[in-house]
């Protein structure tokens, strides 16, 4: 998801809509609201809630302040019942378009499926993470010997469910053949035709003559036959 930076700001320097601020009935719906989703939210330092509310719906409601409040729903949309002993019995329910922003990593260029990562790729930057359906990096230094499992876009908050741990040898990697026949070893250079962890065979092909054959992976980067 892009951060959005800038229409972030836009939006949160924006006046509530068609509320009063001041109106006793709203700070308290707002008071409620921010405990609960400091709750369940403790991770997200900092709230800016919107009251969403008409000015219809807000001539009718009563000026004083509420007999109690309800947190009804809890997310990007938010909504508080509010509840009136005085001078009438009054309920209503108020929406809230409310924002959780927190600095988070987000990716300073473009970068395809399966590129190597590091700490310059990326900055650290305020956005709002409640509409998120991830778990976004906290710090640029968990990008070391990570690489994307999916393309990422200039400006997109990089989470942990989109990067995974580099393997020993990344398909296309340049590695370190050596090849033992008897006593007599000799080491050559390869592509690699597949990821592959130490342990595992994968195939790998010589730059030159293009012949393709298999070798086992020993360490990172290398991998060997034995004749």
């Amino acid at each position: 998801m892009r951060s959005g930076a800038l229409a972030l700001l836009l939006l949160l320097a924006a006046p509530p809509a068609d509320a009063d601020s001041d109106a006793p009935w709203l700070r308290v719906a707002q008071e409620a609201l921010r405990a609960r989703l400091q709750v369940e939210h403790p991770d997200i330092p900092t709230w800016v809630l919107q009251p969403r509310i008409g000015a219809r719906q807000l001539q009718r409601l009563p000026e004083d302040t509420p007999a109690r409040v309800q947190v009804a729903r809890v997310a990007a949309r938010s909504a508080v019942k509010v509840f009136w002993e005085s001078p009438v019995r009054t309920t209503a329910t108020v929406w809230f378009a409310a924002h959780g922003l927190r600095p988070v990593v987000i990716a300073r260029q473009a970068a395809t499926v399966g590129s190597a990562l590091q700490a310059d790729n990326a900055a650290v930057q305020e956005v709002d993470i409640l509409p998120l359906s991830c778990n976004p990096l906290m710090s640029p230094d968990e990008l070391q010997g990570m690489r994307t499992k999916v393309a990422l876009r200039s400006g997109d908050v990089i989470c942990k469910e989109r990067i995974e741990p580099l393997p020993a040898v990344a398909r296309g990697d340049e590695v370190v053949v050596v090849s033992t026949a008897g006593s007599v070893s000799v080491t050559a250079r390869a592509l690699a035709q597949s990821d592959g962890e130490v342990g595992e065979r994968l195939k790998v092909r010589n730059p030159r003559s293009r012949d393709v054959y298999e070798a086992k992976v020993t360490a990172k980067g290398m991998v060997s036959v034995n004749e």
